[in-house]
């Protein structure tokens, strides 16, 4: 039921992934996809695609041949070419060509997910890693045996919960668990979560991607 009505909806060109430099530097194409129609809200798939340094740098110069000038320090957001021409315009139908040239089921390395269950308003977080397109292998969560992230008890006014599992290391930034607590504390106190929240050095990094 669902598979039919995912869209790639935005595309990421990692040079080097995780690190920038090193052995570990990987060359990845990373499509975002949603689901249009139906009741999915905020549902998403990440599709990681590892390509050969080779094969990298020859996607670049495909995209540089179509995609004129663009400032080097224009603001993030949709290409100039494809806000004036549409979905459908050439632009569009030259990078769908190009980037799916590039990709394939034995390219992909990652897959994560972002699940929303409106029967208890909850987030799911989890992935996989794949080895040559296949035998998925669940991601596990930094510092945990659990292989899924959740968030519970939210809705259009926020949330009261925390997430699941819980880490002693993210008790600074804890006052996020409520939004209702977060709207009343103090500035001085949000300032103190939001700076924890922010520094790697206070917490457990808690990610798939």
């Amino acid at each position: 039921m669902t598979y039919p009505r995912l869209r790639v909806v935005a595309a990421r060109i990692d040079p080097c992934f995780p690190v920038l430099t090193g052995a570990t530097c990987r060359h990845q194409i990373r499509f975002v996809v949603q689901a249009f129609g139906g009741d999915f809200g905020d549902s998403a798939l990440h599709v990681f695609y590892d390509l050969p340094e080779a094969d990298f740098d020859t996607l670049l110069t495909e995209l540089l041949s179509i995609s004129g000038a663009v400032p080097k320090d224009a603001p993030l957001g949709v290409h100039p070419l494809l806000t004036e021409q549409g979905t459908r315009g050439a632009y569009a139908r030259a990078l769908k060509k190009i980037l799916f040239s590039h990709v394939g089921a034995q390219r992909i390395t990652r897959v994560t997910a972002t699940q929303l269950v409106k029967i208890g308003f909850s987030w799911t977080f989890r992935g996989f890693d794949f080895t040559n397109g296949a035998s998925p292998t669940p991601i596990g969560i930094a510092g945990s045996k659990d292989v899924a992230q959740n968030i519970t008890g939210f809705g259009t006014n926020g949330f009261d919960t925390p997430p699941t599992p819980v880490f002693a290391p993210d008790a600074p930034f804890s006052l996020f668990w409520d939004s209702t607590k977060t709207k009343s504390a103090p500035l001085a106190q949000q300032q103190s979560a939001f700076d924890a929240a922010r520094s790697p050095s206070k917490h457990l990094v808690h990610k798939h991607s």
